[in-house]
């Protein structure tokens, strides 16, 4: 069972009356969890693990060290303590160390859902053996991988911050071949909620790729318009996510600086069909409700209409420009629109659909141009219908260009692999570069 906020505040006490430093911060990090990893329609692996970290940073002036265990006997918390402090008064001082925070306020969260906190592994195979038994009958081979977990994060400081938070996670994601390795499908999902996981409509999508991608027809690389599914747009804008950084465009670095100094913030860099928002009370998107300091995380909107309006602002940059921070980003969400992938493709002219980027790569962070290539279905739509399978191609295009150049857009729903939840839209954009074609399947 996951520890209760009372559990982990009682802990914290006790390690922060072992220490003899000017300033403390304790952080707790307990967590439970399972996965199935099943392969050529067969479970492989399954595995659990179930920890309780505790890592200790002490303060004197501006030096500050940090110690870490998962063994909480008393003997083992003195010690970790007092090791945190010896390495605290070795340590250089920190010119951008800030003091550790005072009582927060925190926005409430989903929290822990039980269905899927109860989740064992016999309900993880059943749902796995009702997939593979479906590409078995398709002649297919579909692999996969099955993970959740139930985990709570506390903090305690010298200054008297508790902060508590327990949420549950879970990934789920299907490949599908054909037989002859020439079709390739692929679907999955992150969702903290099991009540959103369909493990069987992400297997026949992925299935249904697999047998439309194989004998793909080469196209040469160029323009096009194209058709992203959720996916690909949330591959593209998990970039975009890492980029939301104040500091770096102060300093010049990122897409988000404006020539001769200062930020963009201000400025229409997208269509005006695009916000992009994060709201860390979101349903099914709940990712961190604070940041390492305890700072909270806020309902943010960081493009309105595709006007730039805020960019991540840590503590010590907020000071040093004399802004407010705002916390961790928590998820992104594109609100999107009322379009369909089946209008998009209904009313498509030629356009090249998208179901995923893969091995994405950042070629110039100062333009946030990637590079990547497609892969797991990627098809030609002529004339207002899917022509047929083409290769895959490699890619050289930045997630600004997309969004500035969107034509339609759909509602967002939950996706995978992103570096936080997202919740991302299909939508149909103009003129993005393919460089190459990759013979990858």
């Amino acid at each position: 069972m996951i520890p209760s906020a009372e559990a982990l505040r009682a802990m914290a006490s006790k390690i922060l009356g072992f220490s003899g430093a000017e300033e403390a911060l304790v952080r707790l990090g307990a967590e439970r969890r399972g996965n199935t990893r099943f392969a050529n329609n067969g479970i492989t692996t399954a595995g659990s693990a179930e920890d309780l970290t505790v890592t200790v940073v002490s303060v004197f002036g501006k030096r500050h060290g940090a110690a870490r265990t998962n063994v909480t006997d008393e003997a083992s918390l003195a010690r970790v303590v007092r090791r945190s402090e010896e390495l605290a008064r070795l340590s250089p001082e920190d010119p951008e160390w800030m003091p550790v925070l005072p009582p927060q306020t925190y926005l409430k969260t989903q929290g822990i859902d039980s269905a899927l906190d109860d989740l064992g592994p016999e309900a993880r195979a059943s749902r796995i053996a009702a997939l593979t038994e479906r590409s078995k009958s398709k002649g297919l081979l579909s692999s996969g991988f099955f993970e959740h977990s139930s985990s709570a994060t506390a903090l305690a400081s010298s200054a008297s911050l508790f902060a508590y938070s327990a949420r549950t996670d879970g990934s789920f994601s299907t490949t599908a071949r054909t037989r002859d390795g020439a079709g390739s499908g692929w679907a999955g999902l992150d969702f903290g909620r099991l009540i959103d996981l369909d493990a069987q409509r992400l297997g026949r999508s992925a299935m249904e790729k697999a047998a439309r991608s194989a004998s793909p027809k080469e196209l040469p690389p160029g323009k096009y318009t194209v058709i992203l599914e959720p996916q690909a747009v949330a591959d593209l804008l998990g970039s975009l996510a890492l980029s939301l950084e104040a500091r770096s465009a102060d300093e010049g670095r990122s897409v988000f600086s404006r020539p001769g100094g200062g930020t963009r913030i201000g400025e229409k860099m997208l269509s005006e069909k695009v916000d992009l928002i994060s709201d860390p009370t979101a349903a099914g998107l709940s990712g961190v409700l604070f940041d390492e300091d305890g700072l909270p995380a806020q309902r943010i909107t960081w493009f309105d209409r595709g006007v730039l309006r805020h960019l991540q602002m840590s503590r010590y940059w907020a000071r040093k420009t004399a802004n407010r921070s705002t916390g961790p980003v928590a998820n992104l969400i594109l609100p999107g629109g009322t379009d369909t992938v089946e209008e998009m493709v209904r009313t498509a002219e030629r356009a090249i659909l998208v179901t995923r980027f893969w091995y994405i790569r950042f070629v110039d962070p100062q333009t946030l141009l990637l590079t990547g290539i497609t892969r797991d279905g990627t098809f030609l739509v002529e004339h207002g219908k899917i022509a047929h399978a083409v290769r895959n191609f490699r890619f050289n295009e930045s997630p600004i260009t997309v969004l500035k150049n969107v034509e339609m857009i759909s509602a967002p729903r939950q996706v995978a692999g992103g570096p936080i939840p997202m919740a991302m839209p299909a939508l149909r954009s103009r003129e993005f570069t393919f460089s190459s074609v990759s013979q990858a399947v």
